[in-house]
């Protein structure tokens, strides 16, 4: 029989009764060729008749295989099962006395593949047959019986777009009796899977640990972790070795900081086989976070018109995702043509540590002719709008070009001062010719001191009176102040009863709330 020029190991896992229903995940391929042997896909019970001549031969697709006894055109009907998913390989079959060959086409390279294997047949006439499967490079799997109904589980990660297993039927004996197979994408159950942090995820808090599903044939675990992919694809000295827990602590992590990390498994039979797992990533939460610009409120000393109202100072347009401000007026806060105290001013939500302040200046395809855009100015900051700070060290605003590829923007650093206000007062401007001044777009970010994202969210319903309720603590907390009750006023004012908690938790039951009921939280970081 042909071999594959490339030819992929193939691992043989396990031999498992084919009455336990099996999971093997992202089915893209599922044949059966008839038997009493039932292939459970996903909960779907994938059965093939009696096993007689004229079993129909089942599958999710027309026209898949051809085999020594005729495929879908010879004995028995060819039933498509629509409850399986859709093929995006083929395969065939090639009888050849004591032996049978399963070629699987159009895989992809690379990818990893379960194969299920399944035989089974009691019929009085042929008696008792071992079989057992070889891939192309002779690894042989266990041997089974027949008669046994057992299911073969196998693990490949195609070279090429083309693999062969071969049956084996004792020696003397011949028609090999294979009920079919169900290719699959599932996490091969030699390494380890769904990692958390998720894959790609962002904002992962600093302190976080690492975890994963442990595979099924784990006994211990490899970690490798670091700021770089090749480092860790390549790794061969693991940063933890040996770990009988499915979880790794990584230390505290850099801000805004992407990393990569690995886990491998090592089986726990004698043979310690390590089988080398993906090369995962996330970021750490950056330091700070912007501030959304609809939760700010803007007003100015004056405005030129109704296209540039101070509120086109926090809005985004005419900003694109690459930091570049546009040249359109329209995008862009200006005062009127004359004004003698030219300020803006920008009130958040609540008292905030701010970070930085980002600040684009006008750059109207005039700019440099007449040359609007601020040039010297005082930054203030204050806590209540009546008294204020001075900023120190920002005295100056750089030229905008009046280019749509302007992005040398300014930022301006707060130093984690407490601000609920923050006004901009504008001493000159860059053309020194007219008494009018304007700004493109001005961000603030925020260190995120408070409590955030609760859960359940706000305006939740249903939550159950003896619910845990969360929330992500706000940076360097080191105790939460909970606030519950029916009256939104009594919890705005910190009047309501509290509680107190050193973690991000709160467990509803010791509150005494009551079923029907609207209440209000509110959690202050200590």
């Amino acid at each position: 029989m042909g071999v594959p020029a490339k030819a992929a190991e193939i691992v043989w896992l396990e031999l498992l009764p084919v009455d336990v229903p099996t999971v093997v995940g992202d089915v893209i391929e599922a044949i059966n060729l008839g038997g009493p042997a039932v292939a459970n896909v996903n909960g779907i019970d994938f059965l093939a008749g009696d096993g007689g001549a004229d079993a129909p031969m089942h599958s999710n697709i027309f026209d898949l295989l051809t085999s020594s006894w005729g495929g879908p055109t010879g004995a028995g009907d060819f039933v498509e099962d629509p409850g399986l998913a859709e093929v995006i390989s083929t395969g065939r079959w090639i009888g050849s006395g004591a032996t049978q060959e399963i070629e699987l086409i159009n895989l992809t390279p690379g990818t990893t593949y379960l194969i299920q294997l399944y035989t089974g047949d009691q019929r009085a006439c042929c008696g008792e047959r071992f079989y057992h499967f070889e891939d192309g490079l002779g690894n042989a799997s266990p041997t089974w019986s027949r008669n046994s109904l057992m299911t073969l589980l196998g693990q490949f990660t195609a070279d090429s777009e083309t693999q062969i297993m071969t049956m084996f039927l004792d020696p003397g004996a011949s028609d090999p009796h294979l009920t079919g197979y169900v290719l699959s994408l599932a996490s091969p159950p030699t390494l380890a899977a769904n990692p958390t942090p998720a894959m790609d995820a962002n904002d992962v808090l600093r302190d976080s640990s690492l975890s994963w599903s442990p595979s099924k044939f784990a006994g211990t675990h490899n970690v490798y972790f670091g700021a770089g992919f090749e480092d860790v694809n390549s790794a061969t000295v693991p940063t933890a070795a040996g770990l009988d827990v499915n979880s790794f602590d990584p230390g505290r992590l850099d801000f805004d900081q992407a990393y990569f990390w690995r886990v491998d498994e090592v089986n726990g039979t004698p043979d310690k086989t390590v089988f080398k797992g993906s090369v995962w990533s996330f970021t750490a939460e950056p330091y700070s976070i912007q501030i959304p610009g609809p939760t700010i409120a803007v007003t100015a000393s004056s405005f030129s018109n109704e296209f540039s109202m101070p509120e086109k100072s926090i809005d985004g347009s005419g900003l694109d995702a690459d930091g570049k401000h546009a040249i359109s007026p329209e995008t862009m806060w200006f005062t009127a043509s004359v004004d003698l105290d030219p300020w803006i001013q920008y009130e958040f939500e609540d008292i905030l540590k701010l970070d930085r302040m980002t600040v684009w200046n006008s750059n109207s395809s005039a700019e440099i002719a007449i040359g609007w855009g601020a040039k010297d100015i005082v930054v203030e900051y204050s806590t209540d709008g009546q008294n204020w700070d001075v900023l120190e060290g920002a005295n100056q605003l750089s030229r905008a070009p009046g280019l749509s590829t302007y992005d040398q923007y300014d930022e301006i650093d707060f130093g984690g001062a407490a601000a609920k206000f923050v006004r901009v007062n504008i001493e000159s401007n860059w053309g020194g010719i007219l008494m009018s001044y304007g700004l493109s777009e001005v961000q603030f970010s925020m260190i995120p001191v408070q409590a955030r994202t609760p859960d359940p969210a706000s305006g939740s319903s249903d939550v159950l009176p003896n619910a845990t309720v969360s929330w992500r603590a706000g940076r360097e907390a080191g105790q939460h102040t909970i606030y519950v009750s029916s009256d939104q006023d009594e919890v705005a004012g910190g009047l309501a009863a509290s509680s107190t908690s050193n973690t991000n938790s709160l467990d509803l039951s010791s509150l005494d709330l009551q079923m029907d009921s609207t209440y209000y939280w509110r959690v202050d970081e200590v």
